[in-house]
């Protein structure tokens, strides 16, 4: 069955032409979800996507592409939605998010795993909400969960750190199988800039760049550096080649992501430690946790 991307492109705007590029995506220790489509979704709510996710096909798949924690998706709940806290001085506003709190007050009886809710008008003040939107909300899981979705794949920071909430999130889109990395995880540019073998280049980006990691592996035939910014969410690179640069990509990102000399490639990579873990890596379905 086909299987769909819901790509936030506020959040990651360059994971839209990452899947265009490298449809497969690893969902597990051995299996892989093929991307056969996009839906953008700028502003991502709960309402939209499950909205979208309500026109897929019975027992597909679906990859949402999103911000997260270990408690859920970091998005709100309906557009519009009114604050928790109001914005003051320097202080953001602070919403109901989609977590897994909500979408078990949305899903579950209090304390049990069985698909039977609070009434709406109960269950409204607890993610302040009005009962009809609660009652909307509800509309559209129910036709979500009716698909029997194979697998929905949060890919979302450091969800996959909590399996409890993993499966409270499982529940409410009615998956058989739901997956989450446990680290941080982004999508972005990858520009080696002018390769060259110069000492003195060399020297001069390593000072610019103390934290770097440099891969020597022989069969790169020269070296490969990279430099994450957590901050900006960008990795500065360093190759002594093009064809260095042709090979560290074809051995640490997904088939299609090489785009030929003189071109940017997107990298997809998760950021706990240096250096990152790119999604070609065998490493990379060892964070990807499924539940």
């Amino acid at each position: 069955m086909p299987s769909v991307a819901l790509i936030d492109t506020q959040v990651h705007p360059l994971a839209d032409a990452f899947y265009r590029r490298c449809p497969n995506e690893a969902i597990g220790a051995t299996e892989t979800m093929h991307v056969d489509s996009s839906v953008l979704l700028p502003g991502m709510t709960l309402e939209s996507l499950l909205t979208s996710m309500a026109t897929l096909a019975g027992g597909g798949g679906a990859l949402v592409v999103q911000h997260g924690t270990p408690e859920g998706l970091s998005m709100p709940l309906v557009p519009g939605a009114q604050p928790l806290v109001p914005a003051r001085d320097r202080q953001r506003a602070q919403f109901v998010l989609a977590d897994a709190r909500s979408m078990g007050v949305l899903a579950d009886a209090p304390g049990t795993s069985a698909l039977a809710p609070l009434p709406d008008a109960e269950a409204a003040p607890l993610l302040n909400l009005s009962a009809a939107q609660v009652a909307s909300l509800r509309a559209l899981m129910r036709r979500v969960q009716g698909l029997r979705l194979a697998h929905v794949a949060l890919r979302a920071c450091n969800i996959g750190r909590n399996s409890t909430n993993m499966d409270a999130i499982k529940r409410f889109f009615g998956a058989q199988r739901l997956s989450a990395p446990d680290q941080p995880d982004s999508h972005g540019a990858g520009n080696v800039g002018s390769p060259t073998t110069s000492a003195g280049a060399w020297a001069s980006w390593r000072r610019a760049h103390p934290h770097r990691h440099e891969y020597t592996d022989p069969a790169l035939g020269g070296t490969f550096a990279v430099s994450p910014h957590r901050q900006h969410v960008a990795i500065a690179m360093m190759a002594d080649s093009w064809t260095v640069a042709e090979r560290w990509v074809g051995a640490h990102l997904p088939a299609g992501a090489w785009q030929g000399q003189g071109s940017t490639f997107i990298w997809h990579a998760l950021w706990w430690g240096l250096p990152p873990t790119f999604s070609g890596e065998p490493a990379y379905r060892t964070h990807i946790i499924t539940v």
